[in-house]
């Protein structure tokens, strides 16, 4: 069960701790192109983070989530190289995700399908108390979805003034780099309407600040 933590003195944070984030979006599945951003950090475990997974995309219903085996339709990207180890870097402190592409990521029922992006890059995540930007742009196509990551490198603290500048902006972002399109097929009926966060470490947990659906069209 996710909790809401007080890490950072003052300021509400989604605790997610080897587990997923589920929520409708008010307008549905009424939308062609969206964007789901975040602004994170993960707890500073000292060390490096192995095999370390975060996805973040949209599901069809609330029922079963992304880590379900019966999971129905999901669309979305996960960091770069799915399961990894992620690198700990100080000066700032920092978590280091860039081993291999960002991928594009669809799961029906237990069978996941992955696509590669069109352009590596890093994908740094802050620990506390600093944070960093995590924006997915996912627009439907007929047969293949364009699923887009951008993140932080090592940029300053993303305060929240700064998130509500920066997301905004479809096609450049300020102070994220884009890590690639990836082309995901997709034959099913499209009718998204639920966003989905997952984290697969107890330890360290991921911490969430801001989440945020921007329907473009």
């Amino acid at each position: 069960m996710a909790f809401i933590v007080q890490t950072i003195a003052g300021e509400n944070q989604l605790e997610l701790g080897a587990e997923e984030f589920v929520r409708k979006m008010d307008f549905g599945t009424n939308w062609y192109a969206i964007r789901i951003a975040l602004r994170l950090c993960v707890n500073d475990s000292g060390g490096n983070i192995p095999a370390a997974r975060l996805v973040i995309g949209v599901l069809q219903g609330s029922t079963y989530g992304f880590t379900s085996p019966n999971c129905v339709d999901f669309i979305g990207s996960q960091a770069t190289g799915g399961v990894q180890t992620w690198q700990r870097y100080t000066v700032p402190t920092r978590y280091d995700a860039s081993n291999g592409n960002s991928q594009g990521l669809k799961k029906v029922g237990a069978i996941e399908t992955t696509v590669a992006s069109s352009a590596g890059g890093t994908a740094n995540f802050a620990c506390p108390s600093t944070h960093g930007l995590w924006l997915v742009d996912i627009t439907k196509g007929n047969p293949n979805y364009a699923v887009r990551l951008w993140t932080t490198n090592a940029a300053p603290d993303q305060t929240q003034y700064l998130y509500w500048q920066n997301i905004d902006n479809q096609f450049a972002p300020q102070s994220v780099s884009t890590l690639g399109i990836a082309s995901v097929p997709y034959a099913g009926s499209g009718l998204f309407d639920t966003v989905s966060i997952s984290w697969n470490k107890s330890s360290p947990t991921m911490l969430i600040s801001d989440v945020y659906v921007i329907r473009y069209n």
